[in-house]
């Protein structure tokens, strides 16, 4: 989903001069692309997450549209207090992206575990969450996002897609499948996981 992504917001910056991309010292290789067409438009904040996230604010106080991109775990939890006041409070258009999301680098120990992140961030004012399954998801959702106004939090793992015939529409699910015994609700790489699961 993050090579995904870094075409999107690739294609998007190219399209869009207001969009900019901070990003945490975090897969700058992903952004070649970016960096060599649209240099102004890219800044490698480093390992400073909170930092990131108010000069991105500041970036949305100009009529910028930043996206901030990180490892969830480092830019959820240690940019929390900026996100709640500089982002949400303030109702800035600033784009939350995390890279690693749930389990992802389980093997760099719970520090790097982003399991609390639904649950900090949906209890804040203006924020709104998309978790995106595949690729498909998550070129739809970037530009969505890209478009609508406000605090808004992609979060990416390592997800496959399962249908690929609908327009996501902010505010309401996607119904993948139909059946009749029971109903599963799922969000981000474990809606694939389950889809497959219910063909056995």
């Amino acid at each position: 989903m993050r090579n995904t992504f870094a075409k999107t917001i690739t294609k998007l910056a190219l399209e869009n001069r207001r969009i900019i991309l901070l990003i945490g010292d975090t897969g700058s290789g992903l952004f070649d692309d970016l960096k060599k067409q649209a240099p102004d438009q890219f800044i490698n904040a480093g390992i400073a997450e909170a930092n990131m996230v108010t000069v991105a604010s500041g970036l949305a106080r100009a009529g910028f549209i930043p996206f901030v991109y990180a490892i969830g775990a480092h830019l959820v939890y240690r940019a929390y207090e900026q996100i709640r006041n500089d982002l949400c409070l303030n109702f800035l258009n600033v784009k939350i992206v995390s890279v690693g999301s749930g389990l992802h680098y389980a093997d760099h120990g719970p520090t790097h575990h982003s399991t609390e992140d639904f649950g900090v961030l949906r209890v804040l004012p203006n924020m709104k969450i998309f978790s995106p399954s595949g690729d498909y998801d998550t070129a739809l959702l970037t530009r969505l996002v890209s478009e609508d106004y406000g605090p808004a939090y992609i979060r990416l793992g390592r997800g496959s897609d399962t249908s690929n015939d609908y327009e996501p529409i902010i505010g309401q699910g996607v119904k993948i499948k139909s059946g009749k015994d029971i109903t599963i609700i799922a969000t981000g790489p474990y809606v694939h996981d389950i889809y497959s699961l219910s063909d056995k």
